[in-house]
């Protein structure tokens, strides 16, 4: 048989593995999403965010954020508040209390307010220290310290099943806004002389692995997979 015509029914039986589809649940702590450990919020007002990336992939189930903060002691909590926002959507919103400065706080995302893409988590606080009383806008005692090392995102989702052509499979797998990482493989099945039909044995002879972020790609001869995964051989 011509190698053209190899080629072709070789490229024709090209597949994606997918795996079957539940739910992943990723947590990682907020210092992922910048360079920071902390973030300072001071003064009578102040206003910081954090760009949360979302994979064209996945398919939201749940989304919380546990929030570890501290707050001077000098502040009135009856005049200070702070309020955490989705995209400009108010997801909570609370008293800053100087009687219990520590605080872990649970606080329910919507889904909906989450979108593919880069979605803003806002942290807007107004703080007072004195009342009826000329103050300073950035005197010391004003400032509200949240922890980004313990302070944690937690994601659940599903993976929309990949298409089986790889055309249409680029924005999926190339997708720089996954995280913490992603793996995918594409194999197509081959016999050492000709090609495979009904009745004879053949095996997965070749395989390309990608994983993401990183960029790794590799090529390998594989004779067999183990666990849905391609062994390598080199």
């Amino acid at each position: 048989m011509p190698a053209i015509y190899k080629f072709a029914f070789a490229f024709l039986s090209l597949w994606c593995s997918i795996t079957a589809a539940r739910a992943e649940t990723v947590t990682l702590p907020l210092q992922k999403f910048t360079a920071s450990s902390s973030m300072e919020l001071r003064c009578t007002h102040s206003l910081q965010s954090l760009s949360i990336p979302v994979p064209e992939r996945w398919k939201l189930r749940k989304a919380a954020l546990l929030l570890r903060y501290t707050v001077s002691n000098n502040l009135i909590g009856d005049l200070s508040q702070m309020t955490i926002r989705v995209n400009d959507e108010p997801i909570s919103q609370t008293k800053l209390n100087p009687l219990n400065p520590s605080m872990l706080t649970d606080i329910q995302i919507p889904v909906t307010y989450l979108k593919p893409g880069y979605n803003r988590l806002d942290f807007e606080v107004i703080q007072h220290h004195l009342s009826g009383k000329c103050e300073l806008p950035c005197a010391p005692d004003l400032w509200t310290n949240v922890s980004l090392m313990e302070s944690t995102l937690q994601i659940e989702y599903d993976l929309k099943p990949l298409p089986l052509k790889l055309g249409e499979v680029a924005g999926l797998i190339f997708d720089p806004k996954q995280f913490p990482e992603a793996a995918s493989q594409y194999r197509y099945r081959g016999c050492d002389s000709g090609l495979c039909y009904p009745g004879r044995h053949c095996r997965f002879r070749y395989c390309a692995a990608l994983r993401l972020p990183q960029g790794q790609v590799r090529v390998f001869q594989s004779d067999q997979t183990r666990h849905g995964q391609c062994r390598d051989r080199i």
